[in-house]
Order: C-alpha cells, then sequence, then structure tokens
C-alpha cells in the first residue's frame, strides 16, 4: 500500500512538471483571489462524528463560517461517507478533487518518511510533550516538507494514545508471545514483532469481524475508535500501555492554498488553531467518556506495574536504533525536556 501511494504521488508531480514545461500557455495560480469571493471547501475523513478527527472537522467547519461571515463554505464527509478509505481520501486532496483531509501519520510516512518519528514506541511521555513537538520547530518542519508533495500543511488534530485490546489478559512481555496483533503502521509493526507477538496488517473495518472470528487475538488502538465500534462485544481485556502517541496532521491541497486571498487564508489559519484548542480540551473528556463505556461493555483494564512497564520500554527501545533520522529523533527529544 505504501509503495502503491508513493508511485500514484510521483506520477502526480511528474505529470504536472512535465504539462507545465510543455505549455507556456497554463497559467500560474497566484493569491489574486478577491475576499468576498466565495470558496467551498470540501473535507474527507473516515473516522465517524464523534472521533477527534469529525470533531475538529465540525468545529472547523463552524468556525470558518462564522470568520468569513458565510464567503466560505465548509462541506464535512464523515465516516468515510465520501471515500471509504483514508489513503483515497489523501489522494482526492492530492490531486484537487476535495480540498482536506486529515492523514494519519502512518499513511503519511509512505510519502514523506520523517512523520514515522511519531510512532516511533513510548516517546512522549504525556500528551503536553506531544503538543510540544507538533507545535513547535520540529512539527513545522515536518509539515512543510509537504510542499513538495502538492500538499500544505495546517496543523495537527490530536487523539488519546494507542493501547492493547486483547481476547485475553496481557500484564507482561511473555504473554504476547505468538499473538496476532493488529496494527496500522509500519513502527507498530516493528513493535509488536520485538515484543515477541505476530502483528498483522488489515483494513479497520475487518477488525471486528476478525476478533469474533478468532483471526485475531488483539489490536493496538485507542479507546476513542473501540467504544464506538463495539470491540467490548468481541475482546474483554484492555492493556494501559500508551504503546504510541497519535496525531493527524490536517492537509490542504497546495495549490488550492496559493489561489486563495491572503484575508481567507488568515481565516483558515485561525480556524485550525480554535478547532486544535476544541480537540485538546475535548480528549480529556472523550478518554473517560469513552473507557466507562468499555468497562460497561465488560472490557478489564490492566495496568502494567513499574517493573514490567520498564521492560517494555527496554525492549522497544531497539526500534529507535532502525530509525534513520537520527537528528529529527533528537530535535523531538530536545522539544519534549
Amino acid at each position: 500500500m505504501k509503495k502503491r501511494m508513493f508511485s500514484f504521488f510521483s506520477s502526480v508531480l511528474t505529470t504536472v512538471l512535465i504539462l507545465s514545461g510543455c505549455s507556456s500557455s497554463t497559467p500560474t495560480r497566484t493569491n489574486t483571489q478577491r475576499a468576498d469571493q466565495k470558496v467551498t471547501i470540501k473535507i474527507a475523513h473516515e473516522s465517524p462524528a464523534s472521533h477527534p478527527k469529525g470533531i475538529w472537522a465540525d468545529t472547523f467547519k463552524k468556525a470558518v463560517e462564522e470568520k468569513s461571515g458565510g464567503k466560505i463554505s465548509v462541506e464535512v464527509f464523515h465516516q468515510g461517507s465520501l471515500y471509504p478509505k483514508e489513503q483515497a481520501a489523501l489522494e482526492a486532496v492530492n490531486q484537487g478533487i476535495i480540498q482536506m483531509s486529515l492523514g494519519s501519520t502512518g499513511y503519511l510516512s509512505s510519502i514523506e518518511p520523517t512523520f514515522g518519528v511519531f510512532d516511533l514506541p513510548m516517546l512522549f511521555p504525556s500528551q503536553e510533550s506531544l503538543y510540544k513537538a507538533t507545535d513547535g520547530k520540529v512539527g513545522k518542519e515536518l509539515l512543510d516538507k509537504l510542499e513538495a508533495k502538492g500538499l500544505k500543511g495546517l496543523g495537527y488534530v490530536a487523539n488519546v494514545p494507542l493501547d492493547l485490546f486483547s481476547k485475553s489478559p496481557i500484564t507482561s512481555i511473555d504473554q504476547i508471545s505468538g499473538q496476532k496483533i493488529r496494527v496500522h503502521t509500519a513502527e507498530l509493526e516493528k513493535s509488536v514483532k520485538t515484543l515477541g507477538g505476530n502483528p498483522i496488517t488489515m483494513p479497520a473495518s475487518e477488525v471486528y469481524m476478525a476478533l469474533q472470528q478468532g483471526v485475531l487475538q488483539g489490536v493496538l488502538t485507542t479507546v476513542s475508535y473501540a467504544a464506538p465500534n463495539k470491540l467490548s462485544e468481541v475482546v474483554k481485556n484492555m492493556t494501559d500501555i500508551k504503546i504510541s502517541s497519535i496525531v493527524y496532521p490536517i492537509v490542504i491541497n497546495l495549490d488550492f492554498w496559493k489561489g486563495l486571498s491572503p484575508e481567507n487564508q488568515k481565516i483558515i489559519e485561525e480556524a485550525t488553531q480554535v478547532a486544535i484548542k476544541a480537540n485538546r480540551d475535548d480528549l480529556e473528556q472523550i478518554m473517560g467518556k469513552h473507557l466507562k463505556t468499555l468497562q460497561d461493555g465488560g472490557v478489564k483494564i490492566h495496568k502494567l506495574s513499574a517493573d514490567e512497564h520498564a521492560k517494555w520500554k527496554t525492549k522497544l527501545h531497539s526500534i529507535y536504533d532502525e530509525f534513520k533520522d537520527k537528528q529529527l529523533l533528537e530535535k523531538v527529544n530536545q522539544a519534549i525536556k
């Protein structure tokens, strides 16, 4: 999937360069749009409206339309109603079919590998440390890299960290041995292998049935996904490990962005920050709400002992040696101190 996505973006970029070189009559888009000109922004993502992505998108819509006095309208397509898969939505943004989406670092790292730093295990000890990285120079540096891919990064939507949901209790590394665990990024695949498990990749839409039928013994996901998708019906254990932090880069088509007036660009940037703040304020409440839903559904929450947590962290730290951009990793470590 990663190779196909990279190939897609490469072919699109090559085609654009060829066409721009062969046709001198093709105009270059500039900021000539009038501030009072009507603009429509379509945002598509694969998560439900109750998910942090959905909450961010709805808050962004409200803020943009209020700040622009209705001159900019925002259409939000939740839960894959426009594009069932995240990859398809990102490709549509790249082609200019829609204007915005919220991609996972797992998918974006297939076109810009440095985004994989966010998926390294147990790198961020808290949400606050994660925000230090995304809000600072490191976060901006990564977003700026997307412009070479035809995208502009506006910021990051946060989610609660990933935990381990399983059919049987897992409170030690030994209990993971041989367990088939669903993962959705390359770094998580390495994490499960390092811990002795068997990582399995599959679409999120297939996870419930795979757990129900015993094809999977567990899944690394968030409580904000597990609760609304009723995973408590098929798994009864959650290990509170916070193995990886979750952020979703907010991307907009670069040509569309360049075609906006400076006034409208400012409105979008301000609305992005308003929605990011709302997203972060909501997370603690979301976490408590979804944990209660899972517990009411019979899920038992297990916490690692201090010694066991140290064992997991030591074991997983070997993955850092494989991350190629050591300079970036050092920048992140400095940012979160």
